[in-house]
């Protein structure tokens, strides 16, 4: 089982793509991803074939890869077997089947989240509670508790500084607990853009309170 602190931390969220790889390649079958995202881009990866027994190959795609496209990747050559995707706003296209975003439908339109529109604010705070969670794992279309799984966390995903100091956060706790691997991507600049009116909080900020928390 992983421990929170055994985590990967990269900046940018495709750049988790080679931790999978190794992982994979220890490993007899595919894992899937339990991942938090603010965005759901999830495009097709614009790179053929990649092994991933093959570390330069995979360095090599990932230069290639943008807006998500390390899922489309990764389950297209075997890396995972797919992946449960708890976002805030819609996909901008057509995924793969086995990749599924999961988004609570409190939320609404992408720039009345930005706007802080009616109600936002107190979901956005909510985003690691056990009743959030439970929701959107209810929603996911395998065993979550039965089959070995990666957790990927982007930090876009905390629109408010209080989102990461969740009351209740058994569920997060034990996605942590039955975890085969964790990435974090610190995506600072997605951070900074998407955090609510008045929310000063940064990645770094995010990534200390949460190791503070879930250490």
């Amino acid at each position: 089982m992983a421990r929170w602190c055994e985590r990967v931390v990269v900046r940018n969220h495709h750049e988790v793509l080679p931790c999978w790889a190794a992982a994979r390649s220890r490993r007899a079958h595919p894992f899937r991803v339990i991942s938090f995202d603010h965005h759901t881009d999830v495009l097709p990866a614009p790179v053929g074939p990649v092994a991933f027994t093959d570390p330069a190959a995979v360095v090599r795609a990932v230069r290639q890869l943008r807006h998500d496209q390390h899922f489309d990747c990764a389950v297209r050559n075997d890396f995972i077997g797919g992946a449960a995707i708890l976002a805030q706003v819609e996909p901008l296209s057509s995924i793969h089947p086995r990749l599924t975003v999961i988004r609570d439908p409190a939320w609404p339109e992408e720039q009345a989240i930005l706007n802080a529109a009616p109600g936002v604010r107190e979901l956005a705070d909510r985003v690691l509670e056990d009743d959030f969670l439970d929701r959107q794992l209810a929603r996911a279309t395998w065993a979550w508790r039965e089959e070995p799984f990666w957790l990927d966390l982007d930090l876009d995903w905390f629109l408010t500084a209080r989102a990461a100091r969740p009351e209740r956060a058994g569920r997060f706790r034990e996605l942590i607990a039955r975890a085969v691997g964790i990435t974090v991507a610190l995506e600072p600049e997605w951070v900074r853009l998407l955090a609510l009116p008045g929310e000063t909080h940064t990645a770094a900020a995010l990534l200390t309170e949460l190791d503070r928390r879930f250490g």
